[in-house]
């Protein structure tokens, strides 16, 4: 996956995910100064796939959002998983908010760090 969208924050999308209600929560994100995030929508279609779209090829992702009961997660730059939401059309705007919050200030130089 870091060949994919190299080493950064990335937010996956399950394939049942509102695409579009993240896209916009992403723009409002960097609109608020937000760190830059990476769209991953996973895809099982064996036809083409859209700019953005994982297609796994070894199905791990998948399950292990339906096991957390995620349509969403936001993973580090480090592989750890940040946080994650049920459902992107209600929850999505608060995960990335509190990214920010979290992101910024004393962690900001870390950040800097995991991105180079």
């Amino acid at each position: 996956m870091d060949d994919f969208t190299g080493n950064t924050f990335r937010l996956v999308l399950s394939e049942d995910a509102d695409a579009g209600t993240a896209e916009s929560a992403l723009r409002e994100h960097e609109a608020e100064g937000g760190f830059p995030i990476e769209l991953l929508r996973l895809n099982r279609s064996a036809g083409p796939v859209r700019k953005g779209a994982y297609r796994e090829e070894v199905r791990v992702l998948t399950p292990w959002l339906q096991r957390q009961s995620c349509e969403a997660v936001l993973a580090r730059p480090d592989h750890y998983v940040f946080g994650g939401v049920r459902r992107v059309r209600t929850d999505i705007g608060r995960l990335l908010a509190d990214a920010r919050r979290q992101w910024s200030g004393s962690n900001a130089g870390l950040f800097r760090k995991l991105e180079a």
